[in-house]
């Protein structure tokens, strides 16, 4: 994340929300759990542009590794529709800076 951007985590750490004037602001909250299988979470992106998006984590021990399939279901205003490749770009470039390199990001269109 960008130096000094403000981060609320939550007590019991199931949400957090965060401000900053290169990320924006927004907050994440997860909804579902099942231990070693998936993890599910709202999204709500506050600014620059409202939106929301339903995240989802999916996994699957192997011998040494866990396979991690990752979606997100969410649609951008009409009127930005000029911005979905822009979007799966940025949003791979942070995963890529914020996963290990073994991991393998597919984004299912």
């Amino acid at each position: 994340m960008e130096p000094g951007v403000k981060v609320d985590v939550s007590e019991d750490n199931k949400s957090y929300s965060w401000e900053g004037n290169r990320t924006g602001s927004g907050n994440m909250t997860i909804t579902k759990e099942e231990p070693n299988k998936s993890i599910a979470i709202d999204l709500l992106f506050l600014k620059p542009y409202r939106s929301k998006a339903k995240v989802d984590f999916y996994l699957k021990g192997n011998e040494n590794s866990t396979e991690v399939n990752w979606t997100m279901d969410n649609s951008l205003p009409f009127f930005m529709f000029w911005m979905k490749n822009q979007m799966v770009q940025f949003i791979g470039m942070d995963y890529d800076r914020g996963w290990p390199t073994t991991l393998t990001i597919k984004f299912l269109r």
